[in-house]
C-alpha cells in the first residue's frame, strides 16, 4: 500500500480502530496548560528554527520509507530508521520547550507533534510498522495546521528539500498539496488543489467529505488571503453537473462570502472586525454542523492567531500587551468556538486548548464562564 493508501486509512481512521480503538484526537485530548501570561514568564533567545531544520531533515530521511511498507519495516532499514527517530524526539522535544513561552496555538501543536513522534517511536520499536506510519503520516497534519493558522510570506529554504527527496508521482494531487504547505509553498499547493477540483473521475461530494474543499479554502482564505482566487476557483466547482443540492448551496454561500471580503479588503484587522466575521459566520450556519459560515470564519481565524501571536510576543519580550486580559480571552473563545463549530482536520482539534486558555487568561471574566460551559459539555457528552 502506497502513500495514497496510507492517507486514505487516515481519512477514514481506520488503521488503528479495528486494533486498538484510537482514531486520532478529539476535543477532549486537546487541552493544556497554556495560554495566560503566568504561562510566560521564561525569556528565551533561542528560536524554533534550529529544531525545525532538525525535524525537516528527519523527516527527508522516514518519509521515502514509510510510503514503501516493505521497506519501512525492513531489518536492514531497522537501525536507520530508530536512529532518525531517535533523533526526530529530540528536535520535537527542543521545539516542544521553545513552544512554551509563544503562546497557546503554537504551544499546543508542539505538545501534538512531541506526542505523535513519541507513538511512532513506540510502535516502530515494538514492531507495529503500520501503526508506526500511520502515526508518522499523521504528525504531518500538526505542521500543516501551524503554517496554515495564520497569513505568512516566511520561507525556510531547509524545508524545501524534504519535496524533493520523495516521489512526488506517486502521490495524489491532494497528498502533493499537503506536502507543499508543510514546506509552505503555497501557491504550489493550491494549483494543484485546484486541478483536483477539475479532476471529472472524483465525484463533487468527495472532495467535500475528504476535506479537500476546506484545505483550499484555509490556504487561499487565511494563509494567503487570496479571496479573488478562491472565488474564481469555487465558481468553477459550482458548475460541475454532479453537484449535490446541499453542496450547490454550501458552494454558493462561500462564493458570496468570498465576494464580500473582496469589497471590503480593509475591514478585515482587529478584534472588533473578527468579531464581525464570527457574528456573520454565525448568522449563516443554520445548523449544527453547517459549513456555510467556514470562509467567514477562516477570515476570522486568521485575524484572530495574528493577535493572539501579537500579544504572545508582547508577554514573551515583556513588553505591554495592546489587549486586556478580558478581550484576550475573547480571542481564545472566538477561536474555540470557530474550530468547534468548523473543524479542519480529523486529526488536530485545537478547539478544547483555545477555549482551555481562553479560561487561564481571564478566570473570572465572561468569557471564561462561555467557554467553560462548551468544555464541560463537551466533555459530559464526550464520556
Amino acid at each position: 500500500m502506497g502513500w495514497g493508501g496510507v492517507v486514505a486509512v487516515l481519512v477514514l481512521g481506520l488503521a488503528l480502530s479495528a486494533d486498538s480503538g484510537e482514531t486520532g484526537k478529539g476535543n477532549s485530548e486537546g487541552a493544556r496548560e497554556e495560554g495566560g501570561s503566568e504561562a510566560l514568564t521564561t525569556p528565551r533567545d533561542d528560536g524554533p528554527r534550529p529544531a525545525m531544520r532538525q525535524i525537516f531533515s528527519s523527516m527527508t530521511y522516514l518519509l521515502p520509507r514509510s510510503i514503501d511498507p516493505e521497506r519501512f519495516g525492513s531489518p536492514a532499514e531497522r537501525a536507520g530508521i530508530m536512529a532518525e527517530l531517535d533523533k526526530l524526539a529530540n528536535s520535537v522535544d527542543g521545539l516542544e520547550s521553545h513552544g512554551r513561552g509563544r503562546g497557546a496555538g503554537f504551544n499546543f501543536l508542539s505538545l501534538s507533534l512531541a506526542e505523535d513522534v513519541e507513538q511512532i517511536r513506540m510502535r516502530y520499536e515494538a514492531g507495529d510498522y503500520d501503526e508506526a506510519r500511520y502515526f508518522l503520516i499523521g504528525s504531518i497534519q500538526n505542521c500543516v495546521t501551524c503554517h496554515s493558522r495564520r497569513p505568512s510570506d516566511l520561507q525556510y529554504p531547509f524545508a524545501a528539500k524534504l519535496t524533493e527527496t520523495v516521489e512526488m508521482e506517486a502521490l495524489t494531487l491532494h497528498e502533493k498539496a499537503l506536502l507543499y504547505v508543510v514546506t509552505r509553498r503555497f501557491d504550489e499547493a493550491l494549483s494543484d488543489w485546484e486541478k483536483f477540483l477539475r479532476d471529472p473521475s472524483t465525484p463533487a461530494s468527495q472532495f467535500e467529505v475528504s476535506g479537500v474543499l476546506s484545505d483550499y479554502l484555509t490556504i487561499s482564505v487565511r494563509g494567503t488571503r487570496q479571496y479573488t482566487r478562491a472565488r474564481e476557483t469555487m465558481e468553477k466547482f459550482a458548475k460541475r453537473e454532479d453537484l449535490s443540492i446541499y453542496l450547490s448551496d454550501l458552494v454558493a454561500d462561500w462564493i458570496e462570502s468570498l465576494r464580500w471580503l473582496e469589497a471590503h479588503p480593509k475591514d478585515l484587522t482587529g478584534l472588533v472586525q473578527a468579531r464581525e466575521r464570527v457574528a456573520q459566520a454565525r448568522a449563516l450556519n443554520e445548523l449544527p454542523g453547517d459549513r456555510s459560515g467556514l470562509v467567514f470564519d477562516l477570515a476570522a481565524s486568521g485575524w484572530l492567531n495574528e493577535i493572539a501571536d501579537r500579544e504572545a510576543e508582547a508577554n514573551f519580550a515583556r513588553t505591554p500587551r495592546k489587549l486586556s486580559d478580558t478581550e484576550l480571552s475573547e480571542v481564545f473563545y472566538l477561536l474555540g468556538m470557530i474550530e468547534y463549530r468548523s473543524p479542519l482536520g480529523f486529526w488536530i482539534d485545537e478547539s478544547a486548548n483555545h477555549l482551555e486558555a481562553a479560561v487561564r487568561i481571564d478566570p473570572q471574566g465572561a468569557f471564561a464562564a462561555l467557554a467553560f460551559r462548551h468544555l464541560e459539555e463537551d466533555m459530559i457528552i464526550g464520556y
